[in-house]
């Protein structure tokens, strides 16, 4: 626009009373010069986006794919509008700029929404060849926002090819209308790799459920060995955790339920639930139960009929009749746990004192005494803090009805800005503590920022433990030292 007032300034200094008509008449006298403002703009639209991205062109809805602007749908097509990429209805009277509408008709209650979402593109493209096997990064882009209530990526989504499951982490981006699942593994080249969400897990804001999809996508190269075809499930089940845990004591009689988390999906179809797993109480009580499995029959949860025996200690049994989709049996398992009060002292258990002594060194003096019985409990980092200090690590222990634990703090641990998890490995060895760090970036940082991290370890016994932490890359850990209780 300045550049045509400037090429009519010269008209306007000698045909003052005609300076309206020449400005318009030179307006139109040149077209070619808006087609190619508009022809700029679009070459800048079509490049510089990030795969996965979704727009507006016009009445348009666009995806970028491969850094370039790809139109999936005409909106206008079904007499709607396009709005961050999705199709909407157009306003009432089809005007947006009419504000004046009827005070009656505007209070009238939206139609009720009773469309589910929809996946409208995803990166890499469901059925592309030729990907990296060093991707990195899958985008799944949906129709509307998502309520990402109980949705757990996890246990939801997963990402196989080859012989093996990716490992990942995701996180919702663009307003909860976008999954982004970083990988944590490398692809392998020449396999294809299919990405699933299963169904009814994820939900629209109004409720309805999202179905489901699958897709893959072939990474470039060649195919590495013929793993697919000589692959076969021949691992075992196995219990990956328990609620009350193994050997808690203090709980309450009036529990509603056991559950029991397994490592891979259960064959449930002709399972008679209550003979493969039992419940028997000393002094003796057998509680009645009602089975039912959840989470793609993973988990199993144990609802109690009737209220527990106090001073109790129970025992559930699992047996071999608890098979995987593949037909490994589980190896028989036990665990126990009691409405008695937790004994006083260090818990001493006459076993495991049996199995520290057959430990001895061969100088006959016995190791530590203390059992590997921590597991490792929350994990959990702050925000990225507006002003750090120094690094320090702090322990301190405690005790409850459930037995002993120590709380870790790694303050002003400096990692970098784009960190969405710190994962946290543990291991122990007698009285010796040990943590792992590794963060998890969702994409390449740009500067470095101190957070707080908190660790919790449950289930220790009474004893002076050293805690020695790892930070990620670390020439050296950092320790400390802490008596429990």
């Amino acid at each position: 626009m300045l550049r045509r007032i400037h090429d009519c300034f010269p008209i306007f200094l000698l045909l003052i009373p005609f300076v309206a008509l020449a400005c318009s008449s030179g307006g139109d006298s040149d077209p070619g010069d808006g087609d190619r403002e508009l022809a700029a703009e679009n070459d800048e639209a079509e490049t510089g986006c990030l795969d996965g991205e979704v727009d507006c062109d016009g009445s348009k809805a666009i995806l970028c794919r491969d850094q370039a602007w790809d139109v999936l749908k005409d909106c206008a097509d079904s007499d709607m509008q396009c709005d961050n990429g999705r199709c909407i209805p157009i306003p009432v009277d089809g005007d947006p700029d009419q504000t004046d509408h009827d005070t009656e008709e505007s209070d009238q209650e939206a139609p009720p929404d009773n469309t589910a979402p929809e996946v409208i593109g995803t990166s890499p493209a469901n059925g592309s060849s030729g990907i990296d096997s060093e991707i990195g990064e899958i985008r799944i882009n949906f129709s509307e926002t998502l309520d990402t209530t109980g949705f757990l990526p996890a246990r939801d989504i997963s990402v196989i090819g080859g012989c093996r499951q990716i490992v990942f982490t995701a996180s919702f981006e663009n307003d909860d209308k976008q999954i982004e699942i970083t990988l944590l593994d490398l692809l392998e080249t020449g396999i294809t790799y299919t990405v699933s969400i299963v169904a009814d897990k994820l939900h629209d804001l109004a409720g309805n459920p999202f179905a489901g999809i699958s897709f893959s996508f072939t990474t470039s190269g060649d195919v590495d060995g013929d793993c697919e075809a000589d692959w076969q499930d021949d691992q075992a089940p196995y219990i990956t955790l328990t609620n009350p845990y193994n050997g808690q004591f203090g709980v309450a009689t009036d529990l509603d339920g056991i559950q029991i988390v397994f490592s891979e999906a259960i064959d449930t179809l002709l399972l008679n639930t209550q003979t493969a797993v039992g419940i028997q109480g000393d002094p003796a009580d057998s509680p009645a139960y009602t089975p039912s499995w959840v989470a793609d029959d993973t988990i199993l949860n144990l609802d109690l009929d009737d209220a527990l025996n106090a001073d109790t200690a129970y025992t559930v049994s699992l047996s071999a009749d608890l098979i995987d989709l593949a037909g490994n049996p589980l190896v028989p398992t036990q665990f126990t746990f009691s409405t008695q009060d937790p004994p006083d002292g260090d818990f001493d258990l006459p076993e495991i004192e049996a199995e520290l002594e057959a430990e001895a060194t061969p100088d006959g003096d016995l190791d530590t005494g203390i059992p590997n019985s921590g597991i490792l409990g929350d994990t959990s980092r702050s925000q990225c803090l507006a002003q750090g200090g120094t690094e320090t690590l702090t322990a301190t222990g405690s005790s409850d009805t459930i037995g002993y634990k120590v709380q870790v703090s790694h303050d002003n641990a400096v990692y970098g800005d784009c960190i969405t998890n710190v994962r946290v490995d543990f291991t122990q060895d007698g009285s010796l503590l040990e943590f792992f760090e590794t963060p998890q970036s969702s994409y390449t940082c740009s500067a470095t920022c101190p957070y707080d991290l908190d660790i919790t370890v449950n289930r220790l016994f009474a004893a002076t433990y050293t805690v020695r932490l790892w930070p990620f890359e670390a020439a050296q850990p950092i320790e400390t030292t802490v008596t429990v209780p």
